[in-house]
């Protein structure tokens, strides 16, 4: 991590969980291979109880706070005000997961993807996605990330949603 200023830093690149055998959502459909994008922030610690799971509304992704580079015109993430060092989401002592959910145009499997059987775009062949099947790509995450309780579980607009949802289906959570 390396601090540009007093308001951020830079942040490292968003990271993939490929799922080979696919992600069933909560209709039913599964596709396969799918692709998981996510990005952390901070450092998780050896008890792995300082996770901090951070919900995007509709259209942001799971860039939440940092910048990719130096750069004076470089873009900050959505939520840079909240998540950084010495913020309200403080970095010195939380790590910060953000999941980009099913059908996001920002890295996750979505309907522009190419379908590995038919060579085109899902396009209207892509599942609905629910806030159920939102939530269940963040638990994938954390599950492949070692995290098996979050400290807090936060987020504005459809994020908010998404707390609600972990709320009743992960409460120990």
């Amino acid at each position: 991590m390396k601090l540009l200023d007093e308001d951020t830093f830079i942040s490292g690149p968003p990271r993939s969980l490929v799922l080979e055998d696919g992600f069933r959502f909560h209709h039913g459909q599964v596709l396969a291979p799918f692709t998981i994008v996510y990005e952390t922030f901070g450092e998780l610690n050896s008890e792995r109880t300082n996770a901090i799971l951070v919900c995007h509304a509709l259209t942001p992704g799971p860039h939440v706070a940092g910048k990719y580079e130096a750069q004076d015109n470089a873009k900050p993430g959505w939520w840079d005000g909240m998540v950084g060092y010495g913020k309200g989401i403080d970095l010195d002592h939380h790590f910060v997961v953000c999941v980009n959910f099913p059908g996001s145009p920002w890295g996750t499997t979505a309907p522009r993807t190419i379908d590995p059987t038919t060579g085109k775009p899902y396009g209207s062949r892509y599942p609905w996605v629910t806030v159920e099947d939102m939530v269940e790509s963040q638990r994938l995450v954390a599950d492949h990330l070692g995290i098996a309780r979050f400290r807090a579980v936060v987020g504005s607009s459809l994020g908010g949603m998404q707390v609600l949802m972990w709320a009743a289906r992960h409460p120990n959570r």
